[in-house]
């Protein structure tokens, strides 16, 4: 848009068309090169380039092919970002605009809903892979933001010229976009309060887009065929019947791509959250549990590991979160997702992941950390459970034991007071011990509370006098998990423990080298893998 009224208006003066491509060319690429070079931008540019040449040498400027050379130029220079969500959603939103221009009926050539709408159509799937929600309303969003965007580009370089003139300038000019942007976050962030504004579908599968991208094209150049053939026929024109065959194919293309799911098996994942604690069981399609969920090393845990992994797997709300303790390194990610929480109409979290039930050790006393949660939860009408030894929750098949700690006792620290929870779902079970120790670790292997599991969770990271060797053989686990973080100052996992876990039989498992652990649960057995973490795959 800049460089489009920038390049009229030389013409206008009489600037040759060299000319004025040579000022707007040097023009675009400084606003490139002030912006970082994003995709979007160099795109633009790139685009805005082939539309210059054209202009010099007296051809027509193709805009598929202007996109397509972009796109080549950009992938010759970066292949991987043919990966990157910035470069896909880019280069789909100007596609959906192409494919606006195909568009028949009245309501939607040459209007913001028409132009809106293609571009959803052309970016859902990649939006679904990234950001795994659905934004239900954001075509009728785009109705009202769409139209000011002129406007706030309009004020903004007004601004900047202004700027250069005085500051005061400057700021009056950009006044009316800085009050249009506060606008638009605004009715942003009503909008998100609506019922099911935001939907968790999940990261759909790559077949599934491409499939879904190879048929919308070839239903595009069908249409194409038919409105050829039927070009006399005005009625047909006008009726736009063409248009409601690309939009209801699009729809059910869509509803495919983002709500056709394998069903859901019983799985526990260990995530990878650094130097801490965090464990998502998916109880089938009955309900979803956190075991703590919190690090010492990682900032804004629930928002770049917890909440996207959660929405990855399609989960928007953990039915029951359980906290093993009162550390950070145990529950930061919750305070994060209370602490942003924002009920939406349908009673939902609209900042985030919606909370169930939280289930809290049953305390004598009530420390500084417990009592913020406390808080947090009333404010937001959030069902808070007290657990103790000998509790028993059941959902579906699955069913959880609590061993630890004993009501009314008194422990020497927040770690000996660790809830200690069985999982069993059908034969297999697993054992969670948080960070027990000292009098909470004796009075499991005292009392005979303890059984034979598969899969057991190590104490205190893997420290040197965590999970005793005593405790293997009342437990007997055939894989144990250390969540720890990589590098950590603590020297986690422990080799003192690493060789009493191969001197027991059982097999060690690290999130940090193998990232987030998965032990999936079916009929024959279980599996385990590993996925390495975004900080190691990137």
């Amino acid at each position: 848009m800049t460089g489009m009224a920038l390049f009229g208006a030389l013409r206008k003066l009489r600037v040759s068309f060299a000319g004025a491509a040579g000022i707007c060319a040097a023009v675009m690429s400084a606003y490139a090169c002030m912006t970082g070079y994003p995709v979007s931008a160099v795109r633009a540019v790139l685009m805005f380039g082939m539309f210059l040449l054209a202009q010099v040498t007296g051809r027509t400027a193709d805009p598929a092919t202007s996109l397509a050379v972009s796109a080549a130029a950009i992938l010759f220079g970066k292949t991987r970002a043919l990966h990157q969500a910035g470069f896909l959603l880019s280069f789909g939103a100007v596609g959906g605009i192409l494919f606006a221009g195909s568009w028949r009926s009245r309501l939607l050539k040459g209007t913001t809903a028409g132009m809106s709408l293609a571009v959803q159509i052309m970016t859902l799937p990649v939006t679904a892979y990234f950001y795994y929600q659905f934004p239900l309303y954001s075509i009728l969003l785009n109705l009202c933001i769409l139209p000011l965007m002129p406007f706030i580009l309009g004020f903004g370089m007004a601004g900047i010229v202004g700027a250069a003139c005085s500051i005061e300038a400057g700021r009056f000019l950009l006044a009316p976009a800085h009050y249009l942007l506060k606008g638009i976050r605004f009715l942003c962030g009503k909008v998100r309060l609506l019922p099911f504004a935001g939907i968790v579908a999940g990261q759909p599968q790559l077949p599934k887009i491409a499939a879904y991208y190879v048929v919308l094209f070839s239903v595009v150049i069908l249409c194409g065929i038919i409105e050829k053939k039927r070009e006399n026929s005005e009625k047909f024109v006008k009726t736009g019947k063409i248009d409601l065959i690309k939009s209801g194919i699009a729809i059910i293309l869509l509803a495919g791509v983002f709500f056709d799911r394998d069903p859901r098996p019983f799985s526990i994942t260990f995530l990878d959250v650094g130097q801490g604690d965090g464990c998502c069981i998916q109880n089938q399609n009955h309900s979803v549990w956190m075991i703590d969920g919190g690090s010492s090393s990682e900032r804004k845990l629930a928002e770049n590991c917890v909440e996207p992994f959660l929405k990855s797997c399609g989960i928007g709300q953990v039915d029951y979160w359980l906290i093993s303790h009162y550390d950070e390194d145990h529950v930061s990610a919750l305070l994060e997702v209370l602490e942003g929480y924002e009920r939406s109409l349908d009673g939902r979290n609209a900042a985030g992941i919606t909370v169930g039930t939280l289930l809290l050790p049953d305390l004598v006393e009530i420390p500084e950390l417990a009592q913020k949660l406390l808080v947090l939860a009333r404010e937001q009408e959030i069902t808070v459970r007290f657990v103790g030894r000998g509790d028993l929750i059941s959902a579906g098949k699955m069913t959880m034991r609590i061993l630890s700690p004993q009501r009314e006792d008194v422990y020497e620290n927040s770690n000996a007071a660790s809830v200690v929870a069985e999982v069993q779902y059908g034969s297999f079970r697993a054992l969670f011990t948080g960070d027990v120790e000292g009098t909470g670790e004796k009075q499991l292997l005292q009392e005979g509370l303890l059984r034979d599991v598969d899969v057991l969770k190590a104490a205190h990271h893997g420290s040197k006098n965590s999970t005793p060797l005593l405790l293997l053989e009342q437990t007997e686990p055939e894989i144990t998990v250390i969540s720890c973080g990589a590098g950590n100052s603590y020297g986690h996992p422990h080799e003192e423990l690493l060789a009493r876990l191969e001197a027991g039989g059982s097999f060690a498992v690290r999130t940090d080298l193998q990232g987030a652990v998965t032990v999936e649960v079916s009929d024959d057995g279980y599996t385990v893998s590993g996925h390495l973490n975004y900080r190691e795959a990137g």
